[in-house]
């Protein structure tokens, strides 16, 4: 249980501030994963991956960016923040456009955060420090 995870942790004088989580949980049961996460400490939940059938096109990122900012309110409401954790897929141009643009440009700054994997931003060919540049006064 949850609460048992919690106190081996305690235990052994470990914490955690925060856990990755699939995309059904944080849309279907925020609820519950709001309720774990005070009980842990967790301060963020985050999504590791947008799974694959959700992001084929432009538009599909445009409605991932959607859910982001109703997960991102849902989190908001629990005491909670959401964050997205990046891989390379959302750093290649696709019909125009980089598809990270698209979930920064069209994402809530006060609701959805950006947890960024620097291995995969570098395998996805962007430089970490120009994409903090670029997008970090708005992240």
């Amino acid at each position: 249980s949850v609460q048992e995870v919690k106190k081996i942790l305690t235990d052994h004088g470990l914490s955690t501030p925060g856990t990755h989580t699939d995309l059904d949980t944080l849309e279907q049961n925020m609820g519950a994963l709001g309720e774990a996460a005070h009980t842990m400490g967790w301060k963020y939940v985050t999504l590791p991956a947008i799974p694959d059938d959700r992001r084929k096109t432009i538009d599909d990122y445009k409605r991932i960016a959607d859910a982001f900012n109703k997960i991102g309110a849902e989190a908001k409401a629990n005491g909670i923040k959401f964050a997205y954790h990046n891989h390379g897929y959302g750093l290649s141009m696709m019909e125009g456009h980089i598809p990270l643009d698209i979930i920064f440009s069209n994402t809530d700054k006060d609701s959805v955060f950006f947890e960024m994997d620097l291995y995969w931003t570098t395998a996805g060919g962007a430089d970490p420090i120009q994409l903090l540049n670029y997008h970090g006064s708005s992240w």
